[in-house]
């Protein structure tokens, strides 16, 4: 999932990525989570399952907020190895997982 985030961001250039997960399936939302998107609400017997009526858990994340996650994770890789503040091409962000 963090592939297909980063493709839509890096390459598409879309400015926000949303999902939902059935409220019976909380692990998708501890993937979602993972990945960097953040909960903005549920709505209650939004999906027809087999099961019947669900509640919907919705997910999303801005390009504001992945970009600025990705420079902080990068930020702290820097500093535990004592090689923050430098700007070199060696320490600069790489952005190729496809």
């Amino acid at each position: 999932m963090k592939k297909v985030i980063d493709f839509f961001f890096n390459e598409i250039g879309f400015s926000r990525i949303y999902t939902a997960h059935a409220h019976e399936n909380p692990v998708s939302g501890k993937v979602m989570q993972k990945c960097g998107m953040v909960y903005e609400g549920t709505m209650r017997q939004a999906l027809n399952k087999n099961a019947g009526l669900q509640d919907k858990v919705n997910y999303a994340i801005l390009s504001d907020d992945y970009f600025s996650i990705r420079t902080n994770k990068h930020q702290a890789k820097l500093h535990a190895r004592g090689l923050a503040g430098l700007s070199s091409p060696e320490t600069e962000p790489v952005c190729s997982l496809l």
